[in-house]
């Protein structure tokens, strides 16, 4: 509900005064609306969504779900098969089911989004990075002891590169810590915005681009069949904060 209290603060503006000034955190919580509209549209025609839906009413799940539709997608666009919500409201189950490209075999992927990695107000420290996937792969031992290839993904909104690359290297450490051979390693996510201005000085315009930004930390002990590949296909939509979707403002 904030998202949407600040959103429909500056149309308020807008239709009052003619022009409505945006700050950093206004191009954020625009971006991040019309991005959540995208993927609950995209959502909506899957039969589990209702599952999903009920979940992104609660404030402390609007994070995990948002995380969730947008790492489905990802994992979609980069060449995989199709991607399943799994209903987990019964039992403690992994979030998403991932289908091979030719569909004879899947592995799981839970998700782990702490408050700590949503918008961070500042560079999230070294030390805080390695508390967060500590707490990530202990939480969530239930949820992939019982599958036979499963990967943890660790999301956040709006880390930046240093933060990700704190958490890869985090990740990779503790991986070596302990043998875990059915988990596939750990994938860290975090959705994230640019902005630009484009247009003439006399008619500026905004450009809003989101994207995510993915790292792969492979797990020396996992002994499946699967290979995780840091290499994301020419053309899909999230490596780097590459143009996933353009937000333009008058």
């Amino acid at each position: 509900m904030e998202l949407v209290e600040r959103v429909e603060a500056l149309i308020e503006v807008l239709d009052r005064d003619g022009r409505a000034p945006l700050d950093p955190a206004d191009v954020v919580a625009l971006s991040e609306l019309y991005n959540v509209v995208v993927l609950l549209e995209e959502a909506r025609t899957n039969p589990l969504f209702a599952m999903v839906g009920a979940n992104i009413k609660k404030t402390q799940d609007y994070g995990h779900t948002l995380v969730m539709l947008a790492a489905k997608s990802f994992l979609e666009a980069v060449g995989n098969g199709a991607v399943e919500f799994v209903a987990t409201a019964t039992a403690a189950r992994p979030d998403l089911r991932v289908h091979t490209s030719d569909g004879t075999d899947s592995f799981h992927v839970e998700i782990y989004v702490p408050q700590a990695l949503i918008h961070p107000a500042a560079v999230v420290s070294d030390e805080r990075c390695t508390t967060v996937i500590r707490a990530a792969l202990k939480r969530k031992k239930v949820q992939l002891r019982g599958e036979r290839n499963a990967l943890l993904l660790v999301g956040g909104l709006g880390c930046d590169a240093s933060t990700i690359e704190a958490l890869t290297v985090a990740a990779e450490t503790e991986l070596r810590r302990h043998t875990r051979p059915t988990q596939l390693g750990v994938a860290i996510f975090s959705r994230s915005v640019v902005s630009g201005v484009t247009g003439t000085p006399d008619d500026p315009r905004l450009t809003v681009y989101a994207g995510s930004n993915t790292r792969l930390a492979a797990n020396p002990s996992y002994t499946g069949a699967f290979r995780m590949k840091d290499e994301i296909p020419a053309g899909a939509p999230l490596r780097r904060l590459s143009p996933e979707g353009t937000l333009e403002l008058p």
